[in-house]
């Protein structure tokens, strides 16, 4: 699966310390509000996780004071003045979908 390239690097961090990935979700200045380019970087994080054995769980954080504000409806307004359809957000992404399934016991 090929995915776009983000609109804007850094929005969403990425790292992984052992068998722990790390996602941060990296807008503070919009309380972390969720858009299409956070959308594409976190299929991308979601997928590393699920194609890796060596992840075992992922957290999930936000920069800044807040988790994360929900759908950024500045995004959607600009749409709607251009009378345009928004990315859609609604359907779960492919590899959302199937999950991630694994499971280690100790």
């Amino acid at each position: 699966m090929i995915l776009p390239q983000p609109q804007r690097p850094g929005d969403v961090l990425y790292e992984k310390k052992g068998h722990v990935s790390y996602i941060t979700l990296n807008r503070p200045q919009t309380r972390n509000a969720y858009d299409s380019a956070m959308r594409l970087e976190m299929r991308k994080c979601w997928l590393d996780v699920k194609l890796d054995p060596n992840i075992y769980v992922a957290i999930i954080t936000g920069s800044g004071p807040a988790f994360c504000a929900g759908r950024d409806v500045k995004e959607l307004a600009s749409h709607q003045n251009r009378a345009s359809a928004p990315p859609p957000t609604t359907q779960p992404a492919p590899i959302m979908k199937s999950g991630v399934n694994r499971t280690r016991w100790a």
